[in-house]
Order: structure tokens, then C-alpha cells, then sequence
């Protein structure tokens, strides 16, 4: 599946990673832009979807939103273990209470937001920095440090980098 994050007039990601396209989104969000969508929309319920349940397994549409609920789940210490885009209950008593804490979970969008934040990091400064590559290329990165953007340049390109600056929102 493929991931846009855009304003009216401007791309600022398009790829297949629905965690960075998040992230991507929720940055900007943050820093006051207005006109961003995401396509699809991967906020709140609309990203994690529905679950299914075969005996003692919760089967998600995806990795990401098993890991979400997983996560969630791991407060009430709860006998379970995520494999994939399942979570299998260990314990056949508690899968009633599990099904019935996951569906609570998904009509909360602000918890739902939380763990994600908190998964994605977002809870840190994130910093948006211009990495100048050898050939006149320039790109924009989303990092929390300068370090962590120069990584992150070097990921996604074989050019030389010759300078990376922080750029002021606004």
C-alpha cells in the first residue's frame, strides 16, 4: 500500500512505510499546518481497522495495529503473545476480557493516538533539517538531532552529503 502525506500544492511523503508517514503527518500536524491530509487515513481508528476473532487469537489487518494493542494490553498484564498480525490469548478465560479491552480501546482515538505518538517517538522534539547532497540535490528529513538526520540521509541516497542545517518552522 502506498502512503501520501500533502498539503494542497506539496508531497511531503509518499512511500509504503505507514510509520513514518504517520510520524510525517503528526510533525506537521504538531507544528500548526492546517491543510495536511494523509492518505489513507491512518489516524485513529481509520489506520488500525477491525480485528477478528478465531477461538483464542486476535487477528488485525495489520502488524502496526497489533503492536498498538499489544502494547495496551501489556498495562493490565494480560497472559498474552503477539506473533505478526495476531495476538494469541494464552489463557482461554481471558479472551472475553481481551476482546472487550481491545473494543474499548478502539473507540478511544486519543489513547489510540498516544500509543502511537509514544511508539513513533513523536513525544521528542522533532526537528525538520535540509540535507545538502553532492550534485545540487537537497532534501528535507524530520529528525531529532542532526546525527539522526545525516543517518537517515545516507539511508536513502549513495551522494556525498555536504552540509545538513537545521531549518526554523514557520
Amino acid at each position: 500500500m502506498n502512503y501520501k502525506v500533502k498539503s494542497r500544492y506539496q508531497t511531503f511523503y509518499e512511500g509504503a512505510d505507514p510509520e513514518e508517514a504517520y510520524q510525517m503527518f503528526a510533525t506537521l500536524k504538531k507544528g500548526g499546518m492546517t491543510n495536511i491530509k494523509m492518505t489513507p487515513d491512518l489516524s485513529a481508528k481509520g489506520f488500525l481497522g477491525d480485528f477478528v476473532v478465531l477461538k483464542n487469537r486476535l487477528i488485525f489487518n495489520n502488524d502496526y495495529a497489533a503492536t498498538l494493542v499489544n502494547e495496551y494490553l501489556g498495562r493490565y498484564e494480560t497472559p498474552i503473545e503477539l506473533v505478526g498480525k495476531e495476538i494469541i490469548v494464552l489463557n482461554d478465560k481471558f479472551v472475553a476480557k481481551i476482546v472487550y479491552l481491545t473494543k474499548e480501546l478502539f473507540k478511544k482515538p486519543a489513547e489510540i493516538t498516544k500509543l502511537a505518538k509514544n511508539k513513533l517517538g513523536i513525544t521528542n522534539d522533532v526537528k525538520k533539517y535540509q540535507v545538502s547532497l553532492q550534485g545540487g540535490e537537497k532534501k528535507h528529513i524530520f529528525a531529532f538531532s542532526k546525527a539522526e538526520a545525516i543517518a537517515q540521509a545516507k539511508k536513502t541516497t549513495d551522494n556525498k552529503i555536504l552540509n545538513v542545517k537545521q531549518l526554523q518552522d514557520g
